[in-house]
This record gives C-alpha cells, structure tokens and sequence, in this order.
C-alpha cells in the first residue's frame, strides 16, 4: 500500500478543521414596541409545519411556543393572544412589548428579537409652552446577545419631523451597557405647535426599525 505524504495529511487536517468552524452569525430581528414581528423559521421539515417546533428562551422563562400543530402561551405568561404560524412556519408576534425579548429556536435553528422602545418624561402628550420633555429610547436586546457582525455595529438616532438627525449614538452595543439608550431634551415651543419625534434604529447598514413620539403645544 502507497503511503501518504505527511504535508499531504496535515494539509487535508487543516482544510477539515477550517471548514468546520466557519459559522455564521444568529440572525436578529428587531422591532418595535407595539408594533408586528415576523421571526423566520430557517429549517422548514417538509411537507408542512405539522412538525414545527418553536422554543422561546427569555430572561424569566423558557418553553414552547408551538408545538404538536397548536400555539401555546406557557412560556409567554404575559401573552394571552397575538402569536400565529405562517404558512412558511414563520412565527408572527403582533403589538409586540419588550417582554417579547429573547432567543426563538425553530427546529433547532435560533432568531433573536430585539425591541425597541420610546419613553418620555413627562410623559404627558399635550403640554404647556416653554415646557421641557426628555425622550429616551432604548434598544432592549436578549441575554447575551451576539447577533450582529460587530464591524458593523448598531446605531441609533433622533430625528425631527424632517428626518434630520438631531442626536446619534453609533456602536451603542460596545459603547454602553446593554440595554443601549439615546435621550433628548426638548424644549417645546408654541402655541399650537406639534413636535414629532423619531428614533432610528441602524443595524448592518440598514434601517432596521423606528419609533416615533408626538407632543401637542397646548393653545
């Protein structure tokens, strides 16, 4: 029997060893407080989703959320409605809260969903002229979340009705201690004048989500 080079063999060592540690990133959704998210389930056992498994896995409690064909709200005690399967065994949350957080596995393959959430304070939506208000927005993400190519980074942004930037915070996610915030101090002028403003979120290069906050100047 022929032998084998020995740099032949620790060459084919190599190429195995490579081959199996590229892994790509857990992919995030994100979305925003009270509006819809759809997490995709990416190993789809055909010939339908009678099959489907979804687990959730969040900072208070783990558990299905689907499974033998039916939804179930055990592991989302602060849900009584508003989960449903897709036809491509998609998970859709609608009004989603930021108790929605965490890691969703679909047939052993993960999606993390971030949320994205506006506060003011006062939290008044009419108020006196001259009046001060602070916006804060904060981007609530799961426990040991590493679902974004850090080279990229996150972003958020304020923004006024005309979609200029008012304030930005980039990389949020190494910069500061998740949950990552941006806040504003507005001083609201008048009368009868109405301040809109928006909150950006940047993840990847792309505009991932937003969230606008809207105060009527008292007459």
């Amino acid at each position: 029997m022929a032998s084998i080079p020995c740099a032949l063999i620790v060459l084919l060592i190599c190429l195995s060893q490579d081959h199996m540690g590229v892994q790509g990133k857990t992919p995030t959704v994100f979305s925003s407080e009270g509006g819809n998210a759809t997490l995709p389930c990416r190993k789809v056992v055909p010939p339908d989703c009678s099959s489907t498994e979804w687990i959730y896995t969040g900072s208070k409690a783990i558990g299905e959320v689907f499974t033998n064909g039916k939804i179930s709200y055990t592991a989302v005690t602060h849900r009584a409605k508003g989960l449903s399967l897709g036809s491509d065994c998609s998970l859709h949350i609608t009004d989603v809260t930021t108790e929605d957080v965490g890691l969703y596995t679909c047939n052993q393959e993960q999606v993390y969903l971030s949320v994205l959430q506006v506060s003011a304070s006062p939290s008044e939506t009419e108020m006196e002229t001259n009046s001060n208000v602070t916006l804060n927005c904060v981007l609530h993400t799961p426990d040991n979340w590493d679902g974004i190519d850090k080279t990229k980074g996150v972003s958020m942004s304020w923004a006024d009705e005309t979609k200029k930037d008012l304030k930005i915070i980039e990389n949020c996610e190494t910069k500061t201690p998740p949950p990552c915030s941006i806040t504003r101090t507005e001083e609201l002028r008048g009368p009868n004048s109405v301040y809109t403003h928006t909150c950006q979120l940047t993840a990847g290069g792309q505009v991932q989500t937003s969230v606008s906050h809207t105060i009527k100047v008292k007459g």
